[in-house]
């Protein structure tokens, strides 16, 4: 990521967005490996959760790209601003959720 960062040009918001990317995906690699949410996804109808991994897709990945066109981090921060840091707030939340279903769920395996 760094070289594609370094790639596109110095601007700030190029190592943002890449950065962002990363995460994100560490996030959905977490969701995955959570019992819980497998749990539920057996439940639900594939179109729903076709629907979610859209809302997914739109609302994280797209809210990556902010820095990618806006370059600085004044620019930046005032969109992110606007909208109250939603998406890097939602991303922490499902990571911390993931990392205390897995170890608990580990902890009752390993018992």
């Amino acid at each position: 990521m760094l070289f594609l960062a370094t790639w596109h040009g110095l601007h700030l918001g190029y190592f943002v967005c890449f950065f962002q990317e990363f995460f994100f995906m560490f996030m959905e690699k977490g969701t995955s490996r959570n019992t819980i949410l497998q749990a539920v996804s057996n439940v639900l109808p594939k179109s729903v959760e076709k629907l979610i991994g859209w809302f997914y897709t739109k609302m994280f990945l797209s809210f990556a790209l902010v820095g990618f066109e806006l370059y600085y981090y004044d620019r930046i921060m005032y969109v992110y601003g606007s909208i109250y840091f939603i998406c890097p707030v939602l991303s922490l939340l499902v990571i911390a959720t993931n990392a205390i279903f897995v170890q608990k769920i580990a902890s009752e395996k390993d018992e």
